[in-house]
């Protein structure tokens, strides 16, 4: 069995001016206090008797990231987790992209507290290099799995951007500069759509409206649309009817599927989470930087 998702990120930045910056009040409204230290032993599958890890026939490599770079993923996900009664779905790396992107064209103490949130080095050419290489393993092409990657900074007509910028926001994050007419939101939004009609296969036709885009000077956007399959199939027999819990609350009858393997499992008590790595076929592996 396949399954497929599809995300997307939809942005309007505020504006700061040149002497304004984000408070560290703001920052911890909106993220929340530091998590207390502490974390449980993740579990790593066995290889039964087999001691040369040589002769272990698993693909599941785990290649974990530095934990300064995930820190940002697990705060946010914890932040709307506790601040919503429903099951939510989010791409951390979809966001950090286009706050990336973001903190490129910030300056001074607005730079340094948006990597500090995000978790980045301060030198930008450390951060460049990173998504340069996750952007590359992503947009590798497979006969596995679909994964289409779309990152536009849609600029009004009279906004000139710096060469510079668009030069570093193409090489680096993947990301075309495109000039549009929002005074024209008929026509802006139509194009727009299109654009993530494409990117998304078709499944989401209308993003944005004519309202939505009123009064606009940059617009960020990023979408993900990924088909793949298993690597360890869910047997279509084994699917079960349950309840699933929309709220605490709240829950209906609901069909899920069930497999039973060995998987790289974790208790998080710093993030109060338990989580579970399942991996889809991939015909090769990149190691992020």
């Amino acid at each position: 069995m396949s399954s497929s998702l599809c995300l997307i990120l939809f942005i309007v930045p505020l504006a700061l001016s040149a002497n304004n910056s984000i408070d560290s009040a703001t920052l911890q409204n909106v993220f929340g206090n530091p998590p207390p230290a502490g974390q449980a032993l993740a579990v790593t599958p066995s290889n039964g008797n087999l001691v040369d890890p040589d002769y272990w026939d698993s693909d599941d490599k785990h290649m974990p990231a530095k934990a300064d770079y995930d820190k940002f993923d697990f705060m946010l996900t914890k932040r709307l987790a506790s601040s919503s009664s429903e099951n939510f779905l989010l791409s951390p790396l979809g966001l950090k992209l286009a706050l990336a992107i973001l903190t490129e064209a910030a300056t001074s103490t607005t730079q340094s507290e948006l990597s500090s949130v995000l978790g980045f080095d301060l030198d930008r050419l450390v951060v460049r290099r990173k998504f340069a290489v996750i952007l590359d393993s992503l947009t590798t092409k497979s006969s596995q799995y679909i994964l289409n990657l779309g990152n536009r900074i849609y600029i009004d007509d009279y906004a000139e951007p710096r060469q510079r910028f668009a030069a570093i926001a193409e090489e680096y994050y993947k990301t075309e500069l495109k000039k549009i007419d929002f005074n024209d939101a008929p026509a802006a939004a139509k194009s727009i759509n299109a654009w993530v009609a494409n990117k998304t296969e078709g499944n989401i036709h209308n993003l944005v409206n004519e309202d939505d885009i009123q009064n606009i000077v940059v617009l960020v956007l990023n979408t993900i649309y990924f088909k793949g399959t298993w690597r360890d199939q869910f047997a279509p027999n084994a699917t079960k009817k349950g309840p699933f819990y929309v709220s605490d609350s709240l829950q209906k009858p609901v069909f899920f599927m069930n497999v039973k393997n060995k998987f790289y499992y974790a208790e998080s008590a710093k993030y109060d989470a338990k989580i579970v790595r399942m991996p889809y076929l991939v015909s090769c592996y990149l190691l992020k930087p």
